[in-house]
């Protein structure tokens, strides 16, 4: 017996019978029973900070060509601004 219910009910303050003890002792052990073998598995090794090897790729930001002002018949409210059109975005 690896685990005390008598005492898992006391921690979470869970007022149980004797019947109920037993059957959460009985439920206890049976999980142990089946962990058990993790506990013999070798992890003498180092820690894997990551699934993937895999770093990141990194790239030059180089600008590139633009829409420039062709999409701005999608937007509900344009400004203009020292002759230079800008977005109107609501505040929220």
């Amino acid at each position: 017996m690896m685990f005390d219910a008598r005492k898992g009910a006391e921690l979470a303050k869970i007022k149980l019978n004797e019947e109920d003890i037993k059957i959460l002792q009985s439920d206890l052990d049976e999980i142990y029973e089946v962990l058990k073998p993790l506990l013999e598995v070798n992890i003498d090794v180092e820690p894997m900070y990551t699934p993937s090897e895999n770093v990141n790729i990194v790239r030059k930001d180089i600008p590139g060509e633009t829409l420039g002002e062709t999409w701005f018949y999608l937007i509900p409210r344009t400004e203009e601004y020292k002759s230079k059109k800008y977005v109107k975005a609501p505040r929220p």
